[in-house]
């Protein structure tokens, strides 16, 4: 295994590094990102058979290490939590992906670095939509890391506002480990996302992850209520056409 050209995240690669002496480092990088994603959502769901469905899920991953391995486990996920207790905006998984240097096991995978997206995000944001409205809702093609969405989460704040209500991202991958990765670090910072593995351009959708703050925040059902003002809003604008013809 190639040593770690930065430290920054040192902790979590020494653990990744004492699991991977029987396993390749790609393959216990992903069955981690996984198998916190499960966690988490096992943690948080309240629908039965989903969390059933999360629990078989996990116990085929968790099958393939030993008790010594699984308690380095725990160790990478209280870690990572610890790393986002400390300091909410960054990406954590994202950067540690391109460090191990793992984009030629998945497929040339690049995560875009956190301070462009903080960038690209300034650039693009706009105040008065967080002022004029009760929240907005934000779609993401390419979920990556998750790393645009937390940089708009940081923006949104600095701005005053309280991203877990103002911001409600639906955000779609291809790639089932983003999907975790983003579900993982949204959940860390409590943003409102609905993280779907999908393919974007047929909208095929594989399966769907909630983030606490998507729950808690009832954000299923102020869409709803959204999509059916903005549609008595048109019928009403067309009757109105209609009786200006």
């Amino acid at each position: 295994m190639k040593k770690l050209r930065s430290s920054k995240y040192k902790n979590l690669y020494n653990i990744l590094k004492d699991v991977s002496y029987k396993h390749t480092i790609a393959k216990v990088f992903y069955d981690f990102i996984a198998m916190t994603a499960l966690n988490i959502a096992i943690e948080i769901s309240f629908n039965i058979e989903d969390k059933k469905k999360r629990i078989e899920q996990f116990k085929k991953i968790a099958v393939t290490y030993d008790e010594n391995e699984m308690e380095l486990f725990n160790a990478f996920k209280l870690e990572l939590a610890n790393e986002y207790q400390n300091n909410r905006y960054q990406d954590v998984l994202g950067v540690l992906f391109q460090e191990l240097e793992l984009k030629n096991d998945f497929k040339g995978q690049f995560f875009t670095p956190y301070e462009l997206s903080y960038c690209m995000n300034k650039i693009n944001f706009d105040k008065s939509l967080l002022e004029n409205k009760d929240f907005i809702h934000c779609n993401e093609p390419a979920a990556g890391s998750g790393g645009i969405v937390i940089a708009s989460c940081q923006i949104a704040e600095e701005l005053g506002y309280n991203y877990s209500e103002k911001l409600i991202w639906s955000i779609n991958d291809v790639d089932l480990m983003c999907v975790y990765m983003s579900f993982i670090q949204l959940n860390l910072i409590g943003a409102s996302a609905l993280i779907q593995h999908c393919n974007t351009l047929s909208m095929e959708v594989f399966d769907r992850f909630y983030t606490l703050g998507y729950i808690l925040n009832r954000c299923s059902q102020r869409l709803q209520i959204e999509e059916h003002c903005n549609k008595m809003l048109a019928a009403i604008k067309d009757m109105q056409s209609l009786s200006n013809n």
